[in-house]
C-alpha cells in the first residue's frame, strides 16, 4: 500500500505516513511527518525558512487496527522573521500534548455517553487525563452562549455532594440551555450569575421562573427589579403534599386505633393527584375522605387549589386564591394554615403565572438527569467541570428535543398520468 493511500485511509490531517515503526500485538508506532516541507510559524502563522533544531516527538492517535498507535514524528523549532525563535505550527497536535487532536477529540465525545473510568479503561490512559481532556473538549465543544435574546430565565438548586452542597444552576428557558452555574444557593451566588451576563442582558430579562426561596427573590428583584417573578407551580405544589403529609402524622399520633387503621398505608394516595388514581386507590382515598377528619379536609384543600392553576384570568386566579388563603388559615389545620400564609406572602408571583405560564419543569427534569451523571461519575470535585458537564447535558437534551425523524421512510407520490 502506499504511503498516501495509506494516510487517506488513516484519515490524518496535515501529515503524511511514511511507514510503520514499533509494532507490538497492542501497539503500532506510524512514522510520520509534516505535509507542510516548510514549516510555518505557531503565533503568526507565516511560512519560516530558517530551522533552529528538531526534536522526536511521540503523540497518543485513534486506534488503528484494533491496537492502540501512536504517531512518531520530528517536530521543528523555527526562527520567524516576526516573532522569534518558536514551535512549528501543527494541525493533527496542540501545542504541549502527548495526545493527537483526533484522540483528544474521541475522547471527549466518548464522556459525552460514559463515565470517565469506564472511558479511561477504554483507551488505555489514566481516569485524569481523560478529565483534563473531557474538560478542555467542552470549553471548546460548548461555548459561553448567545445572550442577545434571552428573556426569561429559570433558576434552581441540586445538592452535589452531601452535607447540603447545593450549586445554583440557570437555564434560558426558551432554548433549554443551562447557561451559568455557581456553588452554593446564596443571594450572592445569584448575584455572580447577573454579573456574568452584564447589564445589558440583565435589563432584557422580563420573566424569572423560581422557587420561593428568600435568596434568589432579594437577587432577582435588586439586579432587574422590571422583570416579573414567576413562581413554580411545582415548588408550591410539594409545599402542599407537605402540609397533607404533616397533617397525616398529626392525625395518626392523635386518633384511636380504628382510625389509625384506616390512615394507615395511605400516604401515596393522598399525595398523588386525584385524576392519576387508579380505581383501586380511589376506593382507598375514598375510606380516608369518609372518616370527615382534618386529613380529610387538608387533602380536599390541596386539590381544590389546582384550580388557582387553571383559571381563565389572573383577575379570576386573584378572587379564587384570597378566597383559598382565608379558608386555609380559618380551618384550624395548622400545616395548610401554614401554606396559606406562605402563599399570602407570595401573591403576587404566584399571580405572574397566569401573565406567563413558565415554571421551573423543564429544569427539574434535566435535575433528574444531573443526579444521574453525578452518580455515574462517583460525585465531582471540580464544580467548574460539573458545570461544564450540566452544559453539556441540557445542549444534547435540547437538540435531541429539536429533532424529529421519520418513523417511516416512504417514496415521493408518482406524477399523475
Amino acid at each position: 500500500m502506499r504511503d498516501d493511500e495509506l494516510t487517506r485511509l488513516l484519515n490524518l490531517d496535515g501529515v503524511v505516513v511514511e511507514g510503520f515503526g514499533e509494532e507490538t500485538t497492542t501497539e503500532l508506532h506510524l512514522a510520520v511527518r509534516p505535509a507542510l516541507d516548510t514549516p510555518r510559524c505557531r503565533t503568526c502563522g507565516q511560512g519560516c525558512l530558517l530551522v533552529h533544531s528538531t526534536h522526536s516527538r511521540k503523540v497518543r492517535h485513534l486506534d488503528v487496527f484494533g491496537r492502540r498507535s501512536w504517531l512518531d514524528f520530528d517536530s521543528r523549532m523555527v526562527d520567524c522573521m516576526t516573532c522569534g525563535l518558536g514551535a512549528e505550527a501543527l494541525s493533527f497536535v496542540e501545542p504541549g500534548k502527548r495526545t493527537s487532536v483526533a484522540f483528544r477529540r474521541w475522547v471527549g465525545g466518548l464522556c459525552a455517553i460514559l463515565p470517565n473510568k469506564d472511558v479511561a479503561e477504554h483507551v488505555h490512559v489514566a481516569e485524569d487525563t481523560v478529565r483534563a481532556i473531557d474538560k478542555e473538549f467542552l470549553k471548546r465543544e460548548y461555548p459561553p452562549s448567545n445572550l442577545s435574546n434571552l428573556r426569561t430565565i429559570a433558576i434552581d438548586e441540586i445538592a452535589y455532594q452531601k452535607g447540603h452542597k447545593y450549586l445554583t444552576v440557570v437555564l434560558d428557558y426558551d432554548t433549554g440551555e443551562v447557561i451559568w452555574t455557581g456553588e452554593g444557593r446564596r443571594e450572592a451566588t445569584v448575584a455572580k450569575f447577573f454579573e456574568f451576563i452584564g447589564s445589558a442582558a440583565t435589563a432584557r430579562i422580563e420573566y424569572v421562573s423560581m422557587d420561593m426561596a428568600a435568596p434568589f427573590i432579594n437577587a432577582v428583584t435588586a439586579a432587574c427589579p422590571t422583570a416579573a417573578i414567576v413562581f413554580d407551580r411545582f415548588h408550591v405544589a410539594k409545599h402542599m403534599n407537605e402540609a397533607v403529609n404533616d397533617t397525616r402524622k398529626l392525625t395518626m399520633a392523635n386518633a384511636d386505633k380504628d382510625v389509625r387503621k384506616v390512615v394507615k398505608g395511605k400516604r401515596f394516595v393522598l399525595l398523588r393527584r386525584g385524576e392519576r388514581l387508579t380505581p383501586r386507590q380511589q376506593t382507598r382515598l375514598d375510606e380516608l375522605l369518609a372518616l370527615n377528619t382534618d386529613l380529610a379536609k387538608a387533602y380536599l384543600m390541596k386539590e381544590d387549589f389546582q384550580q388557582f392553576w387553571t383559571s381563565s384570568s389572573e383577575a379570576v386566579a386573584a378572587v379564587f386564591i384570597d378566597r383559598w388563603i382565608v379558608e386555609a388559615k380559618e380551618s384550624g389545620i395548622a400545616p395548610m394554615a401554614r401554606v396559606a400564609r406562605m402563599l399570602d406572602s407570595h401573591r403576587s408571583g404566584l399571580l405572574a403565572y397566569h401573565r406567563n405560564a413558565i415554571s421551573n419543569g423543564p429544569l427539574e427534569g434535566l435535575n433528574l438527569k444531573i443526579n444521574v451523571l453525578r452518580r455515574s461519575r462517583y460525585g465531582f470535585r471540580d464544580l467548574e467541570y460539573f458545570g461544564l458537564k450540566i452544559r453539556q447535558l441540557s445542549i444534547r437534551r435540547s437538540r435531541r428535543r429539536d429533532q424529529t425523524y421519520p418513523l417511516v421512510e416512504t417514496e415521493p407520490e408518482a406524477a399523475p398520468r
